[in-house]
């Protein structure tokens, strides 16, 4: 949550934060003698990006920098949903984290699997609870 939100923030001042990049990224390439160039633009390009712009700073900051944070943000979004902190109590199955999650709210977390499941009998998975769990009081 905490890296998207700073990401979306660099999305929102892309033009401030692209500027202070950029200007390191000059600096050290003048340390190298490296000169930053744009692609040559064609008239009409239709397989890859073909920014009309005249300045490399604006090329890259369209071309490379902002489909980058958009693809990333969205990534997250996608992966890292309101679902995952519904079925996050299923990693109480595991034994090391036995400790970490009741039974209840790992049965709430089964639910939304009720359908996968063979047997969608709560009282099942209780049991199954029971067992794993006193086996690894035994381990222990």
């Amino acid at each position: 949550m905490v890296i998207r939100c700073a990401l979306e923030e660099l999305r929102e001042n892309a033009d401030v934060n692209f500027k202070n990049i950029f200007k390191e990224i000059v600096e050290f390439a003048a340390k190298v003698d490296v000169e930053i160039s744009m692609p040559r633009i064609c008239g009409r390009q239709i397989h890859r990006v073909n920014i009309n712009v005249t300045d490399p700073e604006t090329y890259f900051k369209i071309s490379v920098y902002l489909p980058f944070l958009d693809y990333i943000i969205q990534a997250m979004h996608t992966r890292f949903d309101d679902r995952l902190s519904e079925v996050m109590p299923l990693e109480g199955l595991i034994p090391s984290n036995f400790s970490f999650y009741d039974d209840d709210s790992i049965l709430k977390a089964a639910m939304i699997y009720d359908k996968d499941l063979t047997y969608s009998d709560s009282s099942c998975l209780k049991a199954s609870f029971s067992i794993n769990y006193r086996l690894h009081l035994i381990a222990i």
